[in-house]
């Protein structure tokens, strides 16, 4: 490594969820530049409509609102500082100073938020220092796998799964795992066609249902397997907890007289 390129990551420390190393900060005091456009916001700016100071889930992180600062510290707090941003080993010199470069990120599941706060402590050659710091809160831009049409060739496929699960004992999350794989398509494409057949095997109510496709196969190997009772119990207890019940479960019962 280049004593150019070394430069370039000393002095950065990271933390937190999905951290990552920064390039640094140019040899000046505080941050670069905030772009034009970029408004720094205060805190009833974050608010949103109800009151609380948490971005909408969903909302797109370029439009990131933030704070920053630079908070001046005495000899004391410098030293004090210094040690609890990790010390001379994770310091880079910046002419007669040196510096240290705190990053911690963590991005919430539950409600979508991102926070992000990079903290710069420069110590002088006398002994004091200073924080520049700049924390970003935005909203974390979900978006979900895209699912694969279902495919009317996966059919014997689904079953021989299916059979694995109800008569073999094989947990539906392996099989379905397995299936995926086999397929070359997202877990959460075939998951539910194994899911809910373990259900029905078992008896077992549920009101989510497979691949419209799937449901009367899924029903035919489970009467082979021995567990017709069992799956039409679960099928009609299906149609009295939705409003209005599938066609093709409908379909299911009418020829079995349920």
């Amino acid at each position: 490594m280049s004593n150019t390129e070394k430069n370039a990551t000393d002095g950065v420390q990271t933390g937190g969820v999905g951290s990552s190393a920064l390039t640094g900060f140019p040899k000046v005091e505080g941050f670069p530049p905030i772009p034009e456009g970029f408004p720094v916001l205060s805190f009833p700016d974050m608010l949103q409509d109800d009151g609380q100071a948490v971005p909408k889930e969903g909302t797109a992180p370029k439009n990131v609102k933030f704070f920053e600062g630079v908070t001046r510290l005495n000899k004391g707090e410098t030293g004090y500082a210094w040690n609890e941003f990790g010390g001379d080993k994770m310091a880079a010199p910046d002419g007669d100073r040196s510096f240290i470069t705190r990053i911690i990120e963590h991005e919430s599941k539950k409600n979508g938020v991102r926070i992000k706060l990079v903290e710069r402590l420069t110590r002088e050659a006398d002994g004091y220092g200073s924080i520049s710091w700049r924390l970003d809160i935005g909203a974390v831009a979900r978006r979900k796998p895209p699912k694969n049409p279902f495919d009317v060739a996966w059919h014997p496929f689904i079953l021989d799964k299916v059979r694995d699960v109800v008569a073999n004992g094989m947990t539906v999350a392996a099989a379905s795992k397995a299936l995926a794989d086999e397929l070359g398509v997202s877990f959460s494409t075939i998951r539910a066609n194994l899911w809910v057949a373990d259900k029905w095997a078992r008896g077992e109510s549920t009101s989510f249902l497979p691949n419209r496709s799937m449901i009367k196969p899924i029903f035919e190997l489970l009467c082979e397997l021995g567990k017709k009772d069992k799956a039409l119990e679960s099928l009609a207890a299906y149609c009295k907890e939705v409003k209005k019940p599938s066609e093709y479960v409908l379909a299911v019962l009418g020829e079995h007289k349920v």
